[in-house]
């Protein structure tokens, strides 16, 4: 694919995007973060690493421990032949609600096992307790003092990451509007 079949299928690909955006309610976007993702794009394309068959994110935002920006690129024949194991534990460790609820909670910055449990619909601590555990031991959280948990900054994007794709997975939209 040269440069302009791939600019064509950017364009498109673009185009059809913004088409299901467009249903979803959306929460006002900082221009500065647009303008730092899409420069990221950029790159990526003039780089080359956007190619045949590749998976590209990026994102970046303020958060409580300072500004982040990332971007990762895949080849599509790496993923598909990846070992599932490490995977498959870090999205059961997300798999349930409340620890979903808790990730969700530590993007805005650490927090205290006091607040997270005001913070969760949660009927024990000891539940707390084990859903901590899990994400712990997938990697996904970590204690930076004892008694407080966060995500690592490097994390937040591709966490936020996977529950966008969540969101695209989970979506009822009809095959005809992908």
């Amino acid at each position: 694919m040269n440069r302009a079949e791939l600019a064509a299928a950017v364009t498109d690909l673009a185009a059809r995007v913004a088409a299901l955006e467009e249903a979803l309610p959306r929460a006002p976007r900082s221009t500065s973060d647009l303008a730092i993702v899409g420069s990221m794009i950029h790159d990526a394309i003039e780089d080359g690493a956007v190619g045949d068959g590749t998976v590209l994110y990026v994102g970046a935002g303020n958060t409580a421990g300072g500004p982040v920006a990332w971007q990762m690129d895949r080849p599509w024949r790496d993923l598909a032949g990846v070992d599932p194991t490490s995977i498959a534990r870090l999205l059961g460790a997300l798999g349930n609600a409340q620890r979903l609820r808790v990730v969700q909670l530590l993007v805005d910055g650490p927090m205290s096992t006091a607040a997270l449990t005001a913070s969760l619909e949660e009927p024990s601590s000891g539940q707390l307790f084990h859903h901590l555990k899990e994400l712990l031991a997938a990697g996904l959280v970590y204690q930076p003092q004892r008694g407080t948990y966060a995500l690592r900054q490097q994390h937040i994007v591709p966490i936020l990451a996977v529950i966008s794709c969540g969101l695209d997975l989970a979506s009822n939209a009809p095959p005809d509007q992908i």
